[in-house]
């Protein structure tokens, strides 16, 4: 058992070591320019130009926005509440 421990940190460290300034899932994205957002904005009644927007001025993530519940939303102020969630740490 502790061979087989010690076998594993091995392997781990050796993995670290190799994809330690590589990511081997990254996949390569644009960002999103100034006059694509202007052009947005030219088309905002669409409701989903609106969500994105959302998505880049409020800095929410797309799933606490899925997550949104009528009573976290208040359209007279403007504002919408992100419960807080609690992410797992797998270890």
């Amino acid at each position: 058992m502790f061979l087989r421990s010690i076998i594993q940190a091995v392997i781990k460290q050796a993995f670290i070591l190799r994809y330690k300034d590589k990511n081997p899932n990254k996949r390569s994205r644009d960002r999103i320019s100034a006059d694509d957002i202007g052009k947005m904005w030219e088309v905002s009644e669409n409701r989903n130009v609106q969500i994105v927007l959302m998505l880049i001025y409020s800095g929410v993530r797309v799933s606490e926005l899925l997550d949104l519940k009528k009573e976290n939303v208040n359209l007279d102020e403007q504002y919408f509440d992100v419960v807080k969630r609690f992410t797992q740490i797998l270890g």
